[in-house]
């Protein structure tokens, strides 16, 4: 049975319809950046034990010989796509409790869309112990619009092969590696293989500037609650302030990552 990806306007028709007093009382059993999940009455697409076996395989081999839980959810996805501010999806939702990564664990859940069969996101448990608030006087950034900003055509729902080049292991180990920040230690990663665009870096070629970088899969990494940068604000050039301008440091990271390599190819920081 497919699942499409559905705006909330024709999920509440449908709903009204069959059965939305049940779901409407559900409550939100998590949340991550743009995305957050509730019990769902809805059947599975596929069974819970295909749905461990297909995370164990994105997840990579930090989950040997460990015992995973799976859930199958509703999905609301804050995650601009064209004119549609909001998706909502059906997906399992498999946690393992302790991913291995280089020499570090980390619990870590990924959601496999019940549509496609294959990994929408991954994310590490949020570390509240660890977690970061943005600088005084500063709210979280958004990390979709930054990454427009810096020119990342980047899919807002998976596109790319349900087979990857890199698996969330190493993805994990590339950002610890790039950013010098383990996951462990992280407010929390999240992670989304997706086909992308970046149209930087570039070069000038026969009169325009020309990406360097092939479209093609990548995976978006954000972090958030987590220092990432300290900021030196600049010298005052009058009776006001020019520090009061900027935040003492940021808080969050984009991260562009290649799925063929595993290696981090562009970043933005994020107050």
């Amino acid at each position: 049975m497919k699942m499409p990806r559905l705006h909330p306007l024709w999920l509440l028709f449908a709903f009204c319809l069959r059965m939305a007093p049940a779901l409407a009382a559900a409550p939100i059993l998590g949340s991550v950046g743009p995305l957050s999940w509730q019990a769902t009455q809805i059947p599975p697409t596929y069974s819970q034990a295909e749905a461990i076996k297909k995370a164990s395989d994105y997840l990579g081999a930090g989950t040997t010989g460990q015992s995973m839980t799976a859930q199958f959810v509703q999905v609301t996805d804050s995650t601009p796509n064209g004119n549609i501010r909001q998706t909502v999806f059906y997906a399992w939702l498999v946690v393992v409790p302790a991913l291995g990564i280089d020499k570090a664990t980390v619990p870590v859940a990924v959601l496999l869309d019940a549509d496609q069969r294959q990994l929408d996101a991954a994310f590490t448990a949020k570390n509240t112990q660890a977690w970061v608030m943005p600088a005084a006087g500063f709210t979280a950034q958004d990390a979709w619009q930054a990454m427009a900003d810096d020119g990342w055509q980047v899919a807002a729902t998976p596109q790319g092969p349900k087979t990857l080049g890199a698996t969330v292991g190493q993805v994990l180990s590339a950002v610890w590696h790039a950013t010098g920040i383990s996951p462990a230690n992280a407010g929390q990663i999240l992670l989304r293989p997706r086909r992308a665009a970046p149209a930087l870096p570039a070069q000038w070629q026969d009169g325009q500037l020309t990406p360097l970088l092939p479209a093609g899969t990548y995976w978006t990494a954000v972090l958030y609650g987590t220092k990432t940068r300290e900021v030196t604000p600049p010298a005052p050039t009058s009776s006001a302030s020019a520090s009061a301008q900027v935040p003492a440091y940021m808080s969050g990271l984009a991260l562009l990552i290649a799925d063929t390599s595993a290696r981090v190819v562009r970043g933005v920081f994020l107050y």
